[in-house]
């Protein structure tokens, strides 16, 4: 004779996939954000400034960069 799972043990397998589900979901937003602070830090600015000088050959300061499609990378 076969057993039912119990309910117990269904609840806690929904419980899992839905957080496993929300923490993909926020993960590009989270990847976004703190992309986002690390160019906003000064070793950000340095190294954005860095990449740009050695294409151009140019001396280079950036005032600031994010990943945002308004303001630009």
């Amino acid at each position: 004779m076969e057993s039912e799972a119990p309910i117990g043990e269904i609840r806690r397998d929904f419980r899992r996939w839905h957080k496993i589900v929300l923490i993909l979901l926020a993960l590009p937003f989270g990847i976004f954000l703190l992309g986002n602070l690390g160019l906003a830090s000064p070793w950000g600015k340095r190294w954005v400034a860095g990449k740009i000088q050695n294409q151009t050959g140019l001396e280079t300061r950036i005032a600031g960069a994010s990943w945002s499609p308004w303001n630009g990378a």
